[in-house]
Formats: C-alpha cells, structure tokens, sequence
C-alpha cells in the first residue's frame, strides 16, 4: 500500500523533532531507504531537484539494482529532467521509472520489505 504522512504546522512547533526520531526509529530497523533536510541555512538545499538527487543518490546505495536503472535512463534523459526542474519529470526519472523496474527488497526471510523515505521541509 502507498501511504504518507504529512506533517504540517507553524515554525517551531517541532515537526523536525518529529522528524528526526522517526528517522532514528527507521535506521534503526534498518527500514529507511533516504532522507533529506532542508535548512533556512542553506537555500540551494532546499529546492526540489536539490532534495530529489540528494535522496536519490542515497536509493543508489540501499536499494540493490537502483543505480544500474536509473542510469540505464541515459545521460540525455537525466541531464534533461535536471535542466528543466519539473517536479513531476524529475520525481518519474528519479523515483519511478528506476524503483519500478527493480525487484522489490526483501528481508533475510525472503519478505517484502517496506522502506522509509523521509523528508523534512521548510515551513
């Protein structure tokens, strides 16, 4: 099943808290595939293509077969999705068109492994 959870709330009412354990809580059953925070430090962090390779880059190391998908996109097509900064390209050549084309992971028992990606965003 698909599911989100959607945070939302004024600034410092701790949602990043929130966040943050979760993301703990994650690592530590070995179920988190990526994450990102966004920083009012840090602008150029906080776009969506900046969050979308960041993540990415993290799914080319914990989900075996990713890389070799994503990149078997071609140059071209990842070159052109970064140029144009489309959230939905860039989300379909990123996360999509990779993730669907690979086995999903499994745990040592053979099962279906759910896995986390977290992001925490401005207010």
């Amino acid at each position: 099943k698909e599911r989100v959870l959607w945070m939302n709330g004024n600034a410092g009412m701790g949602k990043s808290v929130i966040t943050a354990i979760l993301l703990d809580k994650y690592i530590k059953r070995d179920m988190l595939a990526a994450w990102h925070f966004c920083t009012h430090t840090n602008p150029s962090q906080n776009t969506v293509l900046a969050i979308i390779l960041s993540m990415s880059g993290m799914l080319e190391v914990t989900i075996p077969g990713y890389a070799k998908e994503l990149h078997s996109q071609g140059d071209a097509t990842l070159q052109k999705a970064k140029s144009n900064e489309d959230p939905m390209e860039l989300f379909n050549v990123f996360f999509v068109n990779p993730l669907s084309a690979v086995d999903p992971p499994k745990d040592i028992n053979g099962n279906l492994k759910r896995l986390i990606l977290i992001c925490d965003a401005i207010d």
